[in-house]
């Protein structure tokens, strides 16, 4: 009975994650991220959701869906997706300007 909850999960996670990649999708700059969180989902969510209706093959499912899980969080980082935001915020901050000029100021009297 077990494989019949662990199904039903990952059916929540693929309608979670196909409404995050259409999000990414129509937002600008964010479509490798839409497309690649899409590509799990069909190649790595879907499968896992239909091996895991047997009971015997409930640990090859995990299995996809630590896989998926990697891929996801690889594509936030390297995309841009997890911390771009962080990045702008940084890049405009007072405090940032403020050390740049004092490099400049050391710069300048030497």
């Amino acid at each position: 009975m077990v494989h019949v909850r662990a199904a039903t999960a990952i059916a929540t996670g693929i309608v979670v994650e196909v409404q995050f990649a259409i999000f990414n999708i129509v937002t600008d700059g964010m479509m490798a991220l839409g497309l690649t969180a899409l590509a799990v989902v069909l190649f790595l969510l879907v499968p896992a959701a239909a091996i895991s209706r047997t009971p015997h093959r409930v640990e090859f499912s995990e299995s996809l869906l630590l896989l998926a899980t990697r891929v996801i969080f690889g594509a936030l980082i390297v995309l841009g997706g997890l911390f771009q935001p962080l990045h702008h915020s940084l890049a405009g901050a007072p405090a940032a300007s403020a050390m740049q000029c004092n490099t400049r100021r050391k710069a300048v009297s030497w």
